[in-house]
């Protein structure tokens, strides 16, 4: 005498699930086996699962990290903050242009093209003042692609404190 098959009904769509599909530890094991995979995937082509999950969204030009803050730095320097952008797509995308929220801050050699399918670092320079504590401030990025026309870029510089006469130590 043979057990007749247990028959499991999918709660979602009001089926009978036949054979090993109505094992949920099964169906749940092989959902985490292909998210691993597409986020292995993501983060290798894009640099980040961030980044893959834009490229999804349909964002062409993705950012590795659209707001960066820098420590340390010393009043009336100047600091490069770099920014990897990333094409998507599968045609060049052009910057042909910015604007700032600030005169001391500067991108230069524009425009740039990021290749298809590439990326491109560019460094915004930004040129200090002596007696600030905090430096915040964007750069608005505007490219030739519909789909990601405009880009900001934001930074925050922490300075680092004044070192006075009695703190130094002479050799």
């Amino acid at each position: 005498m043979t057990k007749p098959d247990r028959l499991v009904l999918n709660p979602a769509s009001g089926e009978v699930l036949k054979g090993r599909w109505r094992d949920p530890f099964l169906v749940l094991s092989l959902t985490l086996v292909i998210l691993a995979i597409g986020a292995t995937y993501g983060t290798s082509r894009f640099g980040s699962l961030g980044a893959a999950l834009s490229a999804l969204r349909g964002h062409h030009l993705i950012v590795d990290g659209a707001f960066k803050q820098v420590g340390n730095v010393r009043p009336g320097s100047r600091v490069a903050v770099k920014y990897r952008l990333t094409n998507a797509s599968r045609r060049p995308i052009k910057i042909i242009g910015m604007s700032k929220s600030c005169s001391c801050s500067s991108i230069g050699d524009l425009p740039i093209t990021v290749p298809a399918s590439g990326t491109r670092s560019i460094t915004v320079t930004v040129k200090t003042r002596e007696r600030e504590s905090v430096n915040e401030g964007s750069i608005q990025l505007y490219t030739d692609d519909l789909s990601c026309a405009e880009i900001v870029l934001g930074y925050r510089l922490r300075f680092s404190p004044p070192t006075s006469p009695s703190n130094t130590r002479r050799p």
